[in-house]
């Protein structure tokens, strides 16, 4: 290496600006010319150095950005001269991957009955980015959560109708019901109960009740047929109040009452012998009546 830097007889300044335009079969070249050198004043050997470092980390900056490093170290394009020092490189300017705090949580989308990972948070890897070969992070960039499972509310809604009962009436008209239940679904979870009536009324027939007779008043008694001595008058009453109907009972009891009337004694007409001819004489309700022996006639029997 020593002969080599005094063969060629250049300054190490020159060199490393040849460096610079020749690319990099030179680079190498002026790497293994700078490593190598030791008779050189210190200073100029670690201006060197340093110079081609530099040089060399620019090479391989624009490389690494170029995404083609990998290859060209596979394939053997970079020399091998070079490939223990890319390394060293790497290992000292390469910078691993970190992540950067959590996003805030993400809107729910489901107000509840949340019941999968159904809301997330992002990270990145940025903090700071991997570079120059670093190693990017590990683990996931989402974290996930249940969010507002509590139950949903249960609006309550009303099951079929029942059918009409029976009419609750032996005769004429009624009222029967059905009814229904909030059980499709019950309400649950603070959710609404069924709105309306859970029974309903309609009118039922079962035909024209029974009609039982019922007596009206009393008439007034007739005339009575006699002016003394007793006689039988009439009152009388009908079965109208109401008139039996619908197969109901007649009215009970007499629709006809007798009742005496005039009972007074009677004046004696006889006691004035008004009879005549021998007739016989006998006091009735209206007077006096002869009883005319034969041969005789007339009221008295005066008529012979």
């Amino acid at each position: 290496m020593n002969n080599q830097v005094g063969q060629a007889g250049v300054p190490a300044r020159n060199r490393v600006t040849k460096v610079q335009g020749q690319g990099v079969g030179n680079a190498a070249q002026v790497g293994g010319i700078g490593v190598g050198v030791a008779g050189q004043a210190q200073s100029t050997v670690h201006h060197l150095v340093i110079r081609n470092v530099v040089q060399v980390f620019m090479f391989l900056n624009g490389l690494l950005l170029s995404k083609y490093w990998f290859v060209a170290l596979h394939m053997q394009v970079i020399p091998e001269t070079y490939q223990m020092f890319i390394g060293v490189l790497l290992n000292t300017f390469s910078v691993h991957g970190s992540w950067s705090s959590y996003d805030p949580w993400n809107n729910c989308p489901v107000s509840c009955g949340g019941t999968t990972n159904n809301q997330y948070r992002s990270r990145y890897c940025n903090k700071p980015q991997p570079s120059c070969g670093g190693s990017t992070c590990s683990g996931t960039s989402k974290q996930y959560q249940i969010c507002n499972s509590s139950p949903c509310p249960v609006d309550g809604q009303w099951g079929e109708w029942s059918s009409y009962g029976s009419c609750p009436v032996t005769c004429g008209s009624g009222a029967h019901s059905r009814y229904r239940t909030c059980n499709n679904p019950s309400p649950a979870n603070g959710g609404a109960s069924c709105k309306g009536l859970d029974t309903e009324y309609t009118m039922c027939w079962n035909g024209e009740c029974p009609v039982n007779g019922g007596w009206s008043e009393w008439s007034k008694f007739s005339a009575c047929p006699v002016t003394c001595g007793g006689g039988t008058n009439t009152r009388t009453r009908t079965c109208d109040n109401p008139t039996p109907a619908h197969r109901g009972n007649d009215c009970m009891g007499a629709m006809f009452e007798n009742g005496d009337c005039n009972t007074q004694d009677c004046p004696d007409y006889c006691e004035s012998k008004p009879c005549e001819n021998g007739a016989s004489c006998a006091n009735i309700h209206y007077g006096y009546k002869c009883t005319c022996v034969e041969g005789f006639q007339g009221n008295n029997c005066e008529i012979g």
